[in-house]
């Protein structure tokens, strides 16, 4: 008999490995967010445990320009804490426990971790959807040329943002939202490397009408 302390792990790595490829590529959102704290580094670890394509993680900027994984603009909803990130500092905001609304007493000394420390939890192998809630496109970029992730990222933002980082660096993966069909042309015109798009407009034509101007197509995490 074995045992393991990971068994969601094992039967999906046993589930990838006997159904052999994936017509489809899997994100966790937020790290893996059922198994542990949103937007931490167990969440992280969990992902590449889990073997899934992506992890999603949201970025966000604190008082003194630092970058950290948050994903709303306060840190009242997942820390013991309050008040916008904005106005915290790096120290502030870092110094809060991200596991105690979670639960489990082996989250308790989870701490809300820096961009570049959920960038390093990824591993080698992972790829990472960077939701760019607020960072500015300068910094992202260099983080990306940093750890090497010019061929497995995405970056999810606005157009605008997207077109903006687009001709920072052509090589960044944008993946802007896609609301709808009559929305594609504009969106289609930055040159992203995919969309992001509602499950309910998902459809046959509306892949096909991605393909055909060259986007992959990312269905939207946290949607239904």
């Amino acid at each position: 008999m074995a045992s393991t302390d990971d068994p969601a792990g094992v039967l999906f790595f046993d589930a990838r490995r006997r159904l052999g490829t994936f017509p489809v590529m899997i994100s966790c959102h937020r790290g893996a967010n059922r198994y542990a704290p949103e937007n931490t580094l167990p969440a992280i670890h969990k992902a590449a445990r889990l073997g899934v394509d992506f992890a999603e993680i949201d970025i966000r900027t604190t008082k003194d320009g630092q970058n950290i994984l948050m994903h709303d603009g306060t840190v009242n909803a997942t820390t013991e804490g309050k008040g916008a990130v904005r106005d915290l500092t790096f120290d502030e905001v870092t110094g809060l426990a991200a596991g105690t609304r979670f639960g489990g007493r082996q989250f308790r000394e989870t701490r809300v971790p820096s961009f570049e420390e959920g960038l390093t939890a990824l591993g080698d192998k992972m790829g990472v959807y960077l939701d760019a809630k607020d960072i500015a496109p300068e910094a992202l970029d260099a983080a990306i040329q940093k750890h090497r992730l010019s061929q497995r990222h995405v970056v999810y933002q606005s157009v605008d943002y997207c077109d903006k980082l687009r001709k920072l660096d052509p090589t960044v993966r944008t993946l802007p939202p896609l609301d709808g069909l009559d929305g594609l042309d504009k969106v289609a015109a930055i040159k992203p490397y995919g969309v992001d798009a509602k499950w309910t407009i998902l459809s046959k034509n509306t892949i096909d009408a991605c393909h055909q101007r060259g986007s992959s197509l990312f269905r939207r995490p946290g949607t239904t």
